[in-house]
Order: structure tokens, then sequence, then C-alpha cells
């Protein structure tokens, strides 16, 4: 309390629940006794839910990547189709709209 330089005990116990309500402190308020007795912590790390929170981002992004690659592959071979008369269709259409378009466009630029 004199640390705090507060006035009451009463206004001391008061802080310290609110700051034990907040989170701010892990702790138990014994208001008979009037202590506080704080928390033991837990170090995470001597467990292994670091590597195991880890090892769960690494396996995301890597099926990620792996899904990504997949959906980039060419189809297998017996879903191949042939269109090689589809590339001789265009090559013709093309040569047709050329022809219309010189026959609507005589030499001199004029329609």
């Amino acid at each position: 309390m004199a640390k705090l330089s507060l006035d009451s005990i009463d206004e001391t116990e008061q802080i310290v629940a609110k700051a034990i309500r907040d989170g701010v402190i892990d702790a138990v308020l014994d208001h008979d006794n009037m202590w506080m007795k704080s928390q033991d912590t837990f170090d995470i790390y001597t467990s292994n839910d670091p590597q195991n929170i880890y090892h769960k981002r690494i396996k995301f992004c890597m099926d990620l990547n792996n899904d990504a690659v997949k959906a980039q592959e060419f189809p297998p071979k017996e879903d191949k189709r042939d269109f090689g008369d589809l590339d001789e269709e265009r090559s013709t259409k093309e040569e047709d709209i050329l022809a219309s378009l010189m026959e609507d466009f005589d030499m001199d630029g004029d329609i």
C-alpha cells in the first residue's frame, strides 16, 4: 500500500481486483486474509505446442503449394483430344474474314 501511494487497504484491494479482472495480473485475491496469490506461470516452450502449431502451418502451406501445382498440370493422355482439324478451320475462317474485308475496301481506301 505504501509503495503504491494509496490511502487505504480497500482502495488497494479494488485496484488489484480490477487488474485481476482485466487480465493484467493472473492471481487470486483473498479478501478475508488480505492477501493476493499469483498463479504459477506455465512455460509454453517446455511443451510440444509450439512445434505442433508450426508443423500445422507448414503443412497448410505445403498442401496449398501442392494443390496449385496439380492445378497447373496437363490432363492425362487418355483425356487429350485430337484438335488437328480445328487449326485448319481456324485458318480458313481467318482467310475468309480477311478476304471479305478486302472486298469491302478497295485499294484506294474508299468504302
